[in-house]
C-alpha cells in the first residue's frame, strides 16, 4: 500500500473516532439536561411519598444512567492515568449495573402477568448473564488508557488469539501485522 492509501485510512478512522465522540457527548449532555429538568416532576412524584420497592427501583435506575452519562463526559477531559484506569473500572462497572437493573424489570414485569415467582427467578437470571460475561473484563487487567484528543478509553489485555478464540466470527476486528 502507498503512503497516501495509508495516510487517508488513518484520516478516514480517526474522523469516524471523532464523530463518535461527538454524538457521546451530545447524547450524555442531553440525558443530563432532560434529568435537570425533570427533577421537580421527580420530587412531586417520588419524593414526598412513601418509600417502597418501585420507588427505590426508581431512583437506582434514574441515577445509575445519571452516573454513566456523567462518567461518560469525565472521560473527555485530560486526567492522569491513575484517574484515567479508576474512571474506566468506575464507569465499566455502572455500564454493568444497568443490565442488573433492567433484569430486575425483566423479572417484574414477568411476575406481573405470570404471576409466578419461578419463572421471574428464571427471566432474572437469564437476564444477568451478560453481567457475569462482561465482568470478566476485570479478569483481563481493565484499566483506562488517555488517548490524545479522544480522552480516556478502557482497555483490557486480551489477546487477539484470546480473542479471535471466543468470538471467531466477530469480522470487525481488523489486525494489521507489520
Amino acid at each position: 500500500m502507498s503512503q497516501g492509501a495509508d495516510a487517508a485510512e488513518i484520516i478516514s478512522e480517526y474522523a469516524g473516532l471523532m464523530t463518535n465522540a461527538y454524538c457521546a457527548i451530545g447524547a450524555s449532555v442531553f440525558v443530563c439536561w432532560e434529568y435537570a429538568i425533570t427533577v421537580s416532576d421527580e420530587v412531586d412524584l417520588f419524593w414526598t411519598r412513601g418509600f417502597s420497592g418501585a420507588t427505590a427501583l426508581f431512583f437506582v435506575n434514574r441515577y445509575v444512567v445519571l452516573a454513566v452519562n456523567i462518567l461518560n463526559l469525565i472521560g473527555y477531559a485530560t486526567l492522569s492515568d491513575r484517574s484515567c484506569s479508576l474512571l474506566a473500572r468506575a464507569g465499566f462497572a455502572m455500564q454493568c449495573l444497568q443490565y442488573v437493573i433492567w433484569a430486575a424489570f425483566s423479572a417484574l414485569r414477568t411476575f406481573a402477568l405470570s404471576k409466578n415467582y419461578g419463572v421471574a427467578l428464571l427471566v432474572f437470571i437469564l437476564s444477568s448473564v451478560s453481567v457475569g460475561v462482561d465482568f470478566a473484563d476485570f479478569r483481563f487487567d481493565l484499566n483506562g488508557v488517555n488517548i490524545p484528543i479522544l480522552g480516556c478509553t478502557a482497555t483490557t489485555t486480551i489477546t487477539t488469539e484470546l480473542f479471535q478464540k471466543c468470538a471467531p466470527d466477530f469480522r470487525l476486528l481488523r489486525v494489521k501485522h507489520c
